[in-house]
């Protein structure tokens, strides 16, 4: 169950990110790009909002990461296009057509093949193929130096 909760949590913080700031931006005057919308966009409380829900976000992915492998629950994020495609319309006014309406259904159906597969391969199955990041990343540090 704390896969699943942790995943659904993760579909729902990313859905609220992205309505909650595509909300933000639409209010905010002046031409993309210009540094009076970044100061527009830093007196909107809602910023700090997303910010917060976007910190959540980055927790709760770590949370869900110690007890499931990223190659399944990655891909069933995907769920959060879905929410969004769907809150956009309702919430936002935009149009989903044919072409995104299609993209969303086979979202669907690839996620529900992966539903369908273990959360996590046992560790006897995953101790050859682990990366350790600890000794991986310097030396390519080093390697990417010299």
């Amino acid at each position: 169950m704390r896969v699943w909760g942790g995943l659904a949590l993760a579909v729902t913080l990313d859905t609220l990110v992205q309505i909650i700031w595509k909300s933000t931006v639409r209010r905010v005057p002046g031409e993309v790009g210009s540094i009076g919308v970044f100061w527009s966009l830093a007196k909107q409380p809602a910023l700090y909002l997303v910010i917060a829900l976007a910190t959540g976000q980055f927790i709760n992915w770590m949370l869900l990461l110690s007890v499931a492998d990223v190659s399944f629950a990655l891909p069933f994020t995907a769920l959060g296009y879905v929410s969004v495609g769907l809150f956009s319309v309702v919430l936002l006014g935009e149009h989903v057509g044919m072409g995104r309406a299609a993209g969303i259904a086979l979202i669907l159906a690839g996620v529900g093949f992966i539903s369908r597969t273990p959360h996590s391969t046992r560790p006897a199955e995953a101790a050859g193929a682990r990366l350790d990041c600890d000794r991986a990343v310097p030396a390519a540090l080093a390697e990417a130096r010299s």
